[in-house]
């Protein structure tokens, strides 16, 4: 059953976050069936040929050993930006009342803004250069933790509590901080993702090249076109909080809305963090084409769920929308 009474659809946010979504899938789907070049035929009839030959399994253990440096840098990277992102820093608030950012849209603006510019800006940085040796990241990635609490250190408030630690630092140092963190997040995560897979001898040198970067623009649209209806859709917190969560909408306190960022950073971030381990040990036999038709699927089916939750009184079932929500979350990403 619609709702009549509902909010509207602000800026038209939930359409945006349907055509991006398009765009990003159907572009990128586009692109792919119409790349029928030597460089998709050759690598594809490659993969079917050594599996038709029974080749042995990969020395997994070898390989664990080898690349687990790298993977345990990619672990606790992940572990600082969950932690500070965006649980933490969208509780972070104006410490100076004259600061240039309206209240409205200081945590859009200080944390979701700055962290998607500067994470897309760090991963985009090894194009140019690489450091440090890979013996080394360890270093760096490890230094990442003193983020905690740095940001604890901003004008950072708990719901429902009142804060006893000082305010150390003014919006400008919160900015610093949150910039740099996503920028070292970017970073960081790619070099570690680069050198994990470096001892690999690459015997293949005559196949064919990528002409004119077909498949490099193929993963950079995919990227533009779902990454950023998702940071649209983390944007929306207010839709959750303070709506379809909020204790006038559903009649009493909903304990999980609360904390519903902190469910959102944990259920997006996981599926991406074990697939990334996934991929390096599982080899997937399936033709190329049913993984992106299954692909794309799942991502219809996810806009037409979050379109129908939008539109459907959903007051008198808080913990089927709050699960159902977090599923779709983590199949998202």
């Amino acid at each position: 059953m619609a709702e009549a009474d509902g909010p509207k659809d602000k800026f038209y946010i939930v359409y945006f976050i349907c055509f991006l979504h398009g765009i990003g899938v159907l572009i990128t789907w586009n692109m792919f069936i119409n790349a029928r070049d030597d460089f998709y035929k050759y690598y594809d009839e490659k993969e079917n040929a050594g599996e038709h030959k029974g080749e042995e399994l990969p020395p997994y253990w070898q390989i664990f050993k080898t690349a687990f440096p790298q993977l345990l840098n990619i672990i606790l990277v992940f572990i600082v930006t969950l932690t500070v992102f965006p649980s933490l820093e969208a509780e972070v608030y104006k410490s100076d009342p004259n600061f240039f950012i309206p209240d409205e849209y200081y945590a859009d603006i200080m944390c979701f803004l700055t962290f998607n510019i500067f994470a897309t800006t760090g991963s985009f940085l090894p194009v140019f250069f690489v450091w440090p040796k890979p013996k080394w990241v360890w270093i760096p990635v490890t230094l990442r933790f003193l983020y905690i609490p740095l940001l604890l250190f901003c004008n950072y408030q708990i719901q429902q509590a009142e804060r006893t630690l000082p305010v150390l630092f003014n919006d400008y140092v919160f900015f610093i901080l949150g910039a740099t963190m996503a920028l070292t997040n970017g970073y960081f995560a790619t070099i570690s993702s680069m050198y994990a897979p470096n001892f690999l001898i690459m015997t293949d040198t005559d196949g064919p090249k990528d002409k004119f970067y077909i498949v490099y623009f193929i993963c950079l649209l995919n990227g533009v076109g779902v990454l950023t209806a998702w940071n649209t859709f983390i944007n929306a917190r207010d839709y959750f909080k303070e709506y379809k969560l909020s204790d006038d909408y559903i009649g009493y306190h909903y304990p999980h809305g609360d904390h519903f960022m902190q469910y959102l950073a944990f259920f997006s971030n996981i599926p991406a963090l074990v697939f990334m381990w996934v991929n390096i040990f599982v080899r997937l036999k399936s033709a190329i084409i049913w993984r992106i038709i299954l692909g794309i699927g799942l991502m219809i089916v996810i806009i037409a769920f979050t379109l129908v939750m939008a539109a459907v009184n959903t007051s008198h079932c808080p913990n089927f929308f709050f699960v159902a929500t977090m599923i779709s979350v983590f199949v998202m990403n």
